[in-house]
């Protein structure tokens, strides 16, 4: 606790010793010096507004010694914050009679899709209503920057009330409704929502189905048209003699198989099938006396409703003693947590994506 000299025996130094207050006051002096620096760790978060540690510098969220150089500077640039986690938002598709595309956000991680199918075209007379299109919802895992193909499908035309003096009504089908598709680029599909047939007389149409299976034509016999299968349109039958039936709606590969095969010199020109998604998926071009279906493969009509677009095309009503209705299209959905019903979408087709 005195001062005087201290000597050492094994280094001969010979030397004043201070005070105990005066070494104190020394060790105070080197800490806050360049003479002696404590290790502290580097890392820490802070925002700019936060004191790091003596002698760090707050960059870009994090305590350091010093700002980087400018070549590590960029490893920090392109950096994304740990707890930045996928972002959320919604997109609606309305009809548009076009295949469009969506941008799949950057920043979603899972993408949730609901697909709508059309309605398909009304009877002659209430309430034969048009088939209701299927609707169908599933989860994607996915990575951001992905470009997805859509197709909303477009709502079949109504039958037209009968001016003439036959028995049987030309015009008393309504047209099939088109599917509402979600692809990737390679035209691979996520989900599809399949399009109702067509009315016909004071009878319904098909609803859309959530199998993959296009239903059959609707028919006064057992033998109405088939529905498509593994992707391929729907068939179409021609039933009584001379009247131009309804054809059958296309499927995501294949057309709608057949047209009409009325009579053309007295009811004018057949109806023609539709096309495939692949294809365009235009809807079946009517004939001179015969009205179009509805975009996304919906058959065209005649005398008989046309069938539904869809993953698979649903038979064209089929005519032996009275005329029938087309039948829906089937679905498909590659998503999780699936949750799916048949004939549910009234009008136009719709597609939701949420993230």
């Amino acid at each position: 606790t005195k001062s005087g000299v201290f000597a050492s025996p094994e280094t001969g130094y010979t030397g004043s010793v201070l005070p105990i207050e005066q070494r104190f006051a020394l060790v105070a002096l080197l800490l806050s010096t360049a003479c002696f620096s404590p290790v502290v760790p580097s890392g820490l978060a802070c925002s700019e507004e936060d004191n790091c540690p003596s002698k760090q510098t707050c960059y870009q969220g994090i305590c350091m010694a010093s700002a980087p150089a400018a070549d590590a500077a960029s490893a920090f640039d392109g950096a994304v914050p740990v707890d930045a986690g996928p972002c959320t938002g919604e997109q609606i598709f309305e009809y548009s009679g076009v295949i469009e595309s969506f941008a799949v956000p950057s920043c979603a991680r899972v993408l949730t899709i609901e697909a709508f199918g059309a309605q398909g075209g009304g009877g002659e007379t209430m309430p034969a209503i048009g088939g209701k299109g299927a609707g169908m919802t599933g989860e994607f895992d996915v990575f951001g920057d992905e470009v997805l193909g859509v197709l909303v499908g477009g709502r079949g035309i109504d039958a037209i009330p009968n001016t003439t003096t036959q028995m049987y009504n030309p015009q008393g089908g309504g047209t099939g409704g088109g599917g509402s598709f979600v692809v990737y680029s390679d035209q691979q599909p996520l989900i599809i929502a399949a399009g109702g047939g067509g009315a016909v007389g004071l009878l319904p149409g098909g609803p859309g189905q959530i199998l993959p299976l296009g239903q059959a034509g609707a028919s006064d016999t057992n033998t109405g048209a088939p529905g498509g299968v593994a992707g391929a349109g729907g068939t179409t039958q021609p039933g009584l003699t001379g009247f131009h039936s309804g054809t059958g709606g296309a499927g995501m590969l294949g057309d709608g198989v057949g047209a009409s095969v009325g009579d053309t010199s007295v009811y004018g020109t057949a109806n023609q099938p539709p096309k495939s998604f692949l294809n365009g998926g235009a809807g079946g071009i009517a004939g001179s006396e015969g009205r179009n279906g509805g975009f996304g493969g919906g058959g065209s009509a005649g005398f008989t409703g046309g069938g539904g677009g869809g993953y698979t095309g649903g038979g064209s009503g089929f005519l032996l003693v009275s005329e029938r209705g087309g039948g829906g299209g089937g679905s498909v959905s590659l998503g999780d947590n699936q949750d799916n019903a048949v004939g549910v979408q009234a009008d136009n087709g719709k597609i939701v994506f949420s993230w």
